[in-house]
């Protein structure tokens, strides 16, 4: 099978892993992370880049940081699956401020709630503007890209995997928080599925930002989706991150929620493999294209994909 590049566009760096899908999880051939130029980056110094670190693949798949997605909760009639395309684009024209051909969009489908007719779902879009200079670089270099997706969306599949692996219980709700330099995500999980996400960054990467900063962000994340969570709170947490970043999080997030809390590294805890022994490990640099390379190995999560949304079935032609 031919390998697949799998990257992390953020705004200032770009962070890839090269790998070979396979059934029981990708095959980690090679890695990298770069600062981004301050100009525009070209073609050739993408191609130079790859080549530095020997990279060959030429299909990508691609992860956008969360800042560059919205995210929408959309409360809608519960009609079939069949109609659910078409509802979300025309509900997405009402509520944007852009028009549909300036936007790429997808949606992901919450789990349902009891007592609850309506169909919920999150409304996923990104500007042309943010997506296409990506598109076009890419294809100057000569690369393909096949998918588009979200950090939350490689986050949600990377501790799926990593809880699977352990045989927790799904239906509970986890939190996950990956903390890098001056930048902090979070996304929680629940019964295998994103239900919230969100990213905050803080103004200077050389100190710890106050926990109780960090705690604040993480109960505004918590407020948004409590109806969602199994008794209203958290069953478990977990965190990705260096020690000097993680600081002391973890005890304050088991003390506020009394909830476990433990460290997730992405290449022990999720099913991944590593050719050779020339890759160093850097969890939180590292996890969103693993989480990318494991979505497209086989997600065991839903799907979220701007290149190639949900579209309604193809009517049947009668003749």
């Amino acid at each position: 099978m031919a390998d697949v590049l799998a990257m992390s566009w953020e705004r200032r760096r770009l962070t890839g892993v090269e790998f070979t899908p396979g059934t029981a999880g990708p095959r980690i051939n090679g890695r990298f992370s770069v600062e981004l130029p301050d100009h525009p980056p070209t073609s050739a110094w993408l191609r130079e880049t790859l080549k530095r670190f020997n990279i060959g693949a030429r299909q990508v798949i691609v992860a956008l940081p969360r800042e560059d997605v919205v995210l929408r909760l959309l409360e809608l009639p519960d009609v079939g699956d069949a109609e659910l395309p078409t509802l979300v684009r025309f509900q997405a024209a009402a509520r944007s401020a852009q028009s549909l051909d300036q936007l790429l969009l997808d949606y992901l489908p919450l789990p349902s709630r009891a007592g609850i007719a309506q169909k919920e779902v999150w409304l996923a879009t990104a500007l042309l503007t943010t997506v296409d200079p990506i598109r076009g670089l890419l294809a100057e270099a000569g690369l393909d890209l096949i998918q588009l997706t979200l950090s939350s969306m490689c986050l949600s599949e990377l501790i799926a995997r990593g809880e699977a692996r352990q045989s927790i219980d799904p239906a509970g709700a986890s939190l996950v928080v990956v903390r890098e330099g001056a930048r902090m995500e979070l996304a929680v999980v629940c019964q295998r599925q994103l239900i919230a996400a969100h990213a905050v960054k803080w103004s200077s990467a050389n100190e710890i930002p106050p926990v109780a900063k960090m705690l604040a962000e993480v109960s505004r994340v918590l407020v948004q989706v409590q109806a969602w969570l199994p008794e209203g709170t958290l069953q478990r947490a977990w965190l990705i991150g260096d020690d000097t970043d993680i600081g002391d999080l973890p005890d304050a997030v088991a003390r506020r929620w009394n909830c476990p809390v433990n460290r997730f590294d992405p290449y022990r805890d999720a099913p991944v493999s590593i050719a050779g022994n020339g890759i160093e490990r850097g969890a939180a640099d590292y996890a969103v294209p693993l989480g990318l390379a494991l979505i497209h190995s086989g997600t065991i999560t839903p799907k979220l994909d701007l290149l190639h949304p949900r579209q309604p079935p193809p009517k049947r032609d009668p003749r």
